[in-house]
């Protein structure tokens, strides 16, 4: 999480477990597999790609290279905020740009 001056903040465990965490399972020598707590129906596909990693998912109903997830959320007056929606954004195959919000039910 992004804070002040560009230092880096630890998420909280109520933001880790409720809004920003994820699992990581299918870990084998090529990759991984993510889901996001805010959105486990969708399995994100991590590859390494010689020195670096992409992570890849379908956006819109697109094969697509992922390169920003947002979640927006609401405090509730409770203890646990909730998840309005996740957005992704990423550059499907063939270069076209993909946007894709889904709410949370």
């Amino acid at each position: 999480m992004l804070t002040e001056n560009g230092r880096r903040e630890d998420l909280s465990w109520i933001e880790r477990e409720m809004a920003y965490g994820f699992s990581a399972t299918k870990v084998t020598s090529t990759g991984f597999s993510l889901r996001l707590v805010a959105f486990k129906k969708r399995e994100i596909q991590v590859q390494i790609l010689g020195a670096s990693y992409r992570a890849r998912v379908a956006i819109s109903g697109k094969p697509a290279v992922l390169n920003r997830i947002f979640v927006r959320t609401e405090e509730n007056g409770g203890l646990v905020p909730r998840v309005r929606y996740v957005e992704l954004q990423g550059i499907a195959d063939g270069g076209v740009s993909v946007t894709e919000r889904i709410s949370a039910s």
